[in-house]
């Protein structure tokens, strides 16, 4: 954890519905976000996981579409990351 890591592709980073134990920032590669319905591909820049921090259950399974370098990052609630990923409130 907390360094760059290579992953292969074919590797599944997170599967649908496992507790949330890291997010990662997708250096190189593609990664494809697939849940029933919804197939998402990310590029590097994306960070991979942050929706999931609030249920605590990743939302959808997480592959390796080609060589991906992640930078992942060890979480163990919401909490523990000093900060909440959903603020945008409107005070009309």
């Amino acid at each position: 954890m907390n360094t760059v890591n290579q992953v292969p592709k074919g590797t599944v980073l997170y599967m649908q519905n496992a507790t949330v134990e890291s997010v990662s920032l997708l250096v190189k590669g593609r990664v494809l976000v697939y849940n029933t319905g919804t197939k998402i591909v990310c590029g590097p820049g994306s960070f991979l996981g942050v929706s999931d921090l609030l249920e605590g259950k990743y939302g959808a399974s997480y592959y390796v579409a080609e060589d991906v370098q992640i930078f992942p990052i060890a979480v163990k609630n919401c909490e523990q990351t000093g900060w909440i990923p959903f603020t945008n409130v409107i005070n009309i």
